[in-house]
C-alpha cells in the first residue's frame, strides 16, 4: 500500500556506530532526509548508502523500501531519483508493525524506550520509525502512563544502555501541563503538591489526580500554576532519564513537564531539543547517580555526569533553572587535549542555546551532596538569553539572571549574550512604562571562594541590576561588553542593586590575571539605584586594592575615580571601609581598545 501521504515523525536509532545519519525533523515513505510533497536527491543519496551497507545510514523498511519487497537495494534508490526529478512514480513501502515500524501510541513509545534498560552495551545497528499521522501529534502524556520501569512516581522514563540514539520531529506533552495545574499541600510536610502520588503520605489536601486548570478561580485552594511557579521537585513527573553512554537526543520537543532531562552518564548530547514550560529542571547534570548499574559493562558505576553536551536548540518559559548542573567524576586530564574545548573537559558543556523567558538560564552547583568530584568544570558557549513578558501573568517568563553557586568550580563563559527581548523575535515582548520591564533582572551571579571564572567576549545589555556581580573567588573578563545596566530602585540585600560590574568579597580582574594581557572591556553607560553613573561598584571590602584593568573602554568621558561624581562607588557593612580601588595606571579611557580609536557606547 502506498503510504506517499503518509506521514512518519520520529526516529528512535539504537546503533553502536557514533556516526549518525542526517535526518530531519519529518519521514515520509522515500523521504528518510526530509519531508515535503515529494523526495529529493538527498533522499536518494541516503538509500543508496543505506543498499550498499553503509552503517551510518541505517534506516528502516517503512521508509526506504520503497517497492515494498522486504528489502533495500539500489533499484529503491533510483525509484526515489525518479520521482526526486519528477517522473511518475509509485513509493510503496511496507507499512505493518514490526520490529523497526511501529506504532504511534503512548504505550509503544514508552515500551520501546523502556526496553533499553539493559546493563550491557548495546551492539545491534538498528533502527526503529514510530509511525505518527501529524493528528496524533502532541503525544499526550499522563503522569499514569509514562514513568519509570520501577513504578516509581514522577520517576520518568530511564535509558541504562549505551550509543542509543533518539532522532525525530515528535512532540512529548505531559497532560495535564504543570504549568495548568491545581496546587495544594501535602497533609503531611506542607510541601506543594498537584496529585497524590507527588506527597511521601500519598495525600494532596483535596487532589487525588491533577486538576486542570487556568486561573486560580478555577481551584478549590485558589492556587493556578499558571500563575505560581509549583515548588515540586523530587516526585514531580520527569521526561527522561540518561543514564548510559553517547545517548544522542535530538530534534524533539517536550513540553509541561516538571523536570525535563537528567543527563546521568558519560558523553551524553541534547541536541536541537525544544524544552518548553518547564517548572522545574529542564536540563539537568546530578551529582551521583542513584544505583550499580554497571552501564559501562566494565563493573564500574558511572556517577553524575561528565562530558555531557547541550547543544542548540530552545529553553523557554522556565519558572526555575532551565539547566541545573553539578560535578560528577573526577575529569580525566589525558581526554581533554590541551588547549581544546571538547566535553571531555568539563562536566557539562551548554552551546548556542537559546534561553528564552528562563528565571534561572543556568545554575552551577559544584558540591556533590552525596560523592563525586568536588571541583566542578563547565563551560557555557555561545547563544542568548532574554526574558519573555507580558501583561498577562499566565504567560510572563521573567529572568532573573545566570547562578553560578558557591564552592569550588572553573567556569568558562564565552560569547554568550543577557538582552532584552525583542518584539517580533520573541513573543510574548510587551513593552510597558520602562524598557527594564522587557529585560533580565541580571546577567552573571558568580560565588565560590576558590572558584574561577573566565568570561569572555559575552554582551550583557539592559540588565535592571547587575551585569556581573562577583561575590566570591576570582573573575578574570576580557573583550566584554556592559552596558546599560543598573538602575533598578526596588529591592534590598547586600550588595545594593544597580551598576555594571560589581565585587562583593571577590577578585575582579578587567583582563587576564595570570599575565599582562589586556582587558578590552566595554563597560559604559551604567547608573546606579539613583541613576548616577556607576560603572564599578565595591562591597564590603576590608583594606586598599587594586583593580588590574588595562585597556579597557569606559566611554568618551573615561572613568572617573574619585570626588563626588566618581564611577566607581564603595560600601561597606562592617567597621572597617575601603577606600576606592586603586586602577592601573596604564589603564586606556575613553579609547577603543580595539581600533585605538575613540567611539560612543552606542557602537
Amino acid at each position: 500500500m502506498s503510504i506517499l501521504r503518509k506521514r512518519i515523525v520520529g526516529l528512535l536509532l539504537v546503533s553502536a556506530v557514533v556516526a549518525r545519519p542526517h535526518v530531519s525533523d519529518g519521514y515520509w515513505c522515500g523521504q528518510p532526509s526530509g519531508s515535503g510533497a515529494t523526495p529529493v536527491a538527498s533522499d536518494t543519496l541516503y538509500i543508496l548508502n543505506t543498499a550498499v551497507g553503509n552503517d551510518s545510514a541505517p534506516c528502516p523498511l517503512c521508509v526506504c523500501d520503497v517497492t515494498g519487497d522486504g528489502f533495500i537495494f539500489a533499484t529503491d534508490g533510483l525509484k526515489v531519483l525518479r520521482a526526486a526529478v519528477g517522473l511518475p512514480e509509485t513509493l510503496s513501502c511496507p507499512n505493518s508493525a514490526t520490529d523497526e515500524c511501529k506504532t504511534c501510541d503512548v504505550a509503544t513509545v514508552k515500551s520501546t524506550l523502556q526496553g533499553l534498560t539493559s546493563g550491557a552495551r548495546v551492539t545491534a545497528n538498528k533502527s526503529v520509525v514510530f509511525a505518527c499521522s501529524s493528528g496524533q501529534l502532541p503525544l499526550q502524556l499522563t503522569d499514569g502512563n509514562w514513568g519509570d520501569q520501577t513504578g516509581a512516581p514522577g520517576a520518568g522514563v530511564s535509558i541504562m544502555a549505551n550509543d542509543v540514539k533518539i532522532v525525530g520531529g515528535y512532540v512529548f506533552e505531559l497532560s495535564p501541563r504543570c504549568d495548568r495545574r491545581c496546587i495544594s499541600t501535602c497533609t503531611v510536610g506542607g510541601n506543594d503538591c498537584t496529585r497524590a502520588n507527588e506527597c511521601a503520605a500519598g495525600q494532596c489536601s483535596g487532589l487525588t489526580v491533577a486538576d486542570e486548570c487556568a486561573v486560580n478561580a478555577d481551584c478549590a485552594s485558589g492556587r493556578c500554576s499558571t500563575t505560581i511557579c509549583p515548588d515540586i521537585d523530587a516526585r514531580a513527573a520527569r521526561f527522561l532519564n540518561l543514564r548510559g553512554q553517547k545517548i544522542l537526543v535530538e530534534g524533539i520537543t517536550v513540553r509541561g513537564f516538571f523536570e525535563g532531562i537528567s543527563m546521568r552518564g558519560k558523553e551524553n548530547i541534547v541536541r536541537n531539543v525544544t524544552l518548553d514550560r518547564t517548572c522545574d529542571d529542564a536540563i539537568s547534570n546530578p551529582e551521583v547517580d542513584d544505583g550499580p548499574d554497571d552501564i559501562l559493562g566494565t563493573g564500574d558505576d558511572i556517577q553524575g555526569g561528565v562530558g555531557n553536551l547541550v547543544e542548540g536548540g530552545t529553553i523557554s518559559r522556565g519558572c526555575d533553572k532551565c539547566v541545573d548542573a553539578c560535578t560528577g567524576p573526577a575529569l580525566v586530564p589525558s581526554e581533554c587535549p590541551t588547549g581544546t574545548q571538547v566535553p571531555l573537559c568539563y562536566h557539562l558543556t551548554v552551546k548556542d542555546v537559546k534561553f528564552r523567558g528562563c528565571r534561572v538560564p543556568v545554575r552551577l552547583a559544584p558540591t556533590p551532596s552525596g560523592g563525586g568530584s568536588t571541583n566542578g568544570s563547565f563551560l557555557v558557549s555561545g547563544g542568548t538569553t532574554r526574558p519573555l513578558r507580558s501583561v498577562t501573568a499566565a504567560d510572563d517568563y521573567p529572568c532573573d539572571g545566570f547562578d553560578f553557586d558557591a564552592g569550588l568550580m572553573n567556569v568558562a563563559v564565552q560569547n554568550h549574550t543577557v538582552e532584552r527581548c525583542i518584539s517580533g523575535q520573541d513573543s510574548p515582548c510587551e513593552a510597558t512604562a520602562t524598557h527594564s520591564d522587557r529585560s533580565c533582572t541580571a546577567g552573571f551571579d558568580l560565588a565560590g571562594t576558590q572558584s574561577l571564572y573566565k568570561m569572555k567576549d559575552n554582551r550583557i545589555y539592559d540588565a535592571i541590576q547587575r551585569g556581573i556581580i562577583i561575590r566570591g573567588g576570582r573573575a578574570d573578563l576580557l573583550r566584554n561588553a556592559i552596558k546599560d545596566t543598573g538602575g533598578a530602585v526596588t529591592g534590598g540585600g547586600s550588595p545594593p542593586r544597580g551598576g555594571g560590574t560589581a565585587t562583593n568579597l571577590g577578585d575582579l580582574r578587567l583582563g587576564n590575571s595570570d599575565t599582562a594581557a589586556t582587558g578590552n572591556n566595554k563597560v559604559c553607560d551604567n547608573v546606579n539605584a539613583s541613576g548616577a553613573r556607576r560603572e564599578l561598584a565595591m562591597h564590603d571590602r576590608t583594606g586598599p586594592y587594586t583593580l588590574p584593568a588595562d585597556r579597557n573602554f569606559w566611554g568618551l568621558a573615561g572613568l572617573i575615580t574619585s570626588g563626588s561624581n566618581s564611577e566607581i562607588g564603595v560600601t561597606c557593612t562592617g567597621g572597617s571601609c575601603p577606600s576606592a580601588p586603586t586602577v592601573d595606571a596604564s589603564t586606556q579611557l575613553g579609547t577603543d581598545p580595539i581600533s585605538s580609536g575613540t567611539r560612543t557606547c552606542s557602537d
